[in-house]
Parts: C-alpha cells; structure tokens; sequence
C-alpha cells in the first residue's frame, strides 16, 4: 500500500529494504541496514490541542515536547503522545508502521535539523519489518516538514 500510494500521489519510488525486528530495536535495525541509529528516523504522532501532528525524529531519541508546544504555540500541557487509535483513525496508520508521508490525510509535520546533516535516512515503509533510505531534504519536502531541534538530547 505505502509504495503504491508513495509512487501514485507523490512521485517518489521508494526502494524497501526488509528489518530485522521491530522498530523498536533501532540498534538492530541501523547493524542490518548499515547506517547509525540516529539514520533510523521515527515518525510520531502527537496530539496538539485536538490535532494530530507528526514529529520525525532519529532513532535513539524521541521528540521534546516542549519545541512542540512552541511551534504550535500551546502549553505543553496541551501536548500528547497520540494514542494507536488517534494515529490510525488520522494518518491510516498504525503504531511503529507510521510512514512519514503517505497518510489518509496533510498532517502538519516537524521534522528533527540533525537529520539534515545525513546523506539518506530510513524510514517505516508502512509496515513494522520495511524500511526506505531518502535523502532527508527530500524527506522535508515530500512531507512539509517544518526543520527544527525537535528531537531531544539522547
């Protein structure tokens, strides 16, 4: 579904690769593909005032709520974890098969600046064991991304 809707909407071919795994162990996942963990990014739905949002992050750190709540201008307090249900219900997606793009619906996206100090980075292919490399410039594009220090100290 995800190459498909990644070749049909958005004109990008993304070549999968399988993971070993779950995106859980990103150590795993960085040895098999080749790459350092924090290449291994993690697309994480958050909910901001009753919407949900999309934070991309490397893989050995998650987002700082607190950069989240200052891009959306909101309280931090109004700041979540999405629940599996709120991702799915929004992005057509669920837990760690969360693409970057390819949702059911835009979703305002916040992407990690050290991302764009790499070459290529991976990311879920909709599934838990498939990934895809893609230039992280391009990964801002395809995505909307707004470029900031998103992601936390590891």
């Amino acid at each position: 579904m995800f190459i498909a809707q990644a070749r049909e909407e958005y004109g990008f071919n993304p070549v999968v690769e399988p993971v070993p795994g779950d995106w859980s162990d990103v150590g795993a996942i960085a040895k098999a593909l080749g790459c350092d963990a924090e290449q291994i990014t993690t697309a994480t739905p958050y909910v901001v005032s009753h919407d949900i949002i999309l934070t991309i992050t490397g893989g050995t750190y998650g987002a700082d709520v607190d950069v989240i709540a200052t891009q959306f201008d909101v309280d931090p307090g109004q700041v979540s974890l999405a629940t599996e249900r709120q991702a799915n219900d929004r992005l057509g997606w669920e837990g760690d098969t969360v693409p970057p793009f390819c949702h059911d619906r835009p979703v305002a996206t916040l992407i990690d600046q050290r991302l764009l100090e790499y070459e290529r980075v991976w990311a879920a292919a909709g599934t838990s064991s498939n990934a895809f490399a893609i230039d992280p410039e391009e990964l801002t594009r395809l995505t909307n991304a707004t470029v900031c220090p998103v992601g936390r100290e590891p």
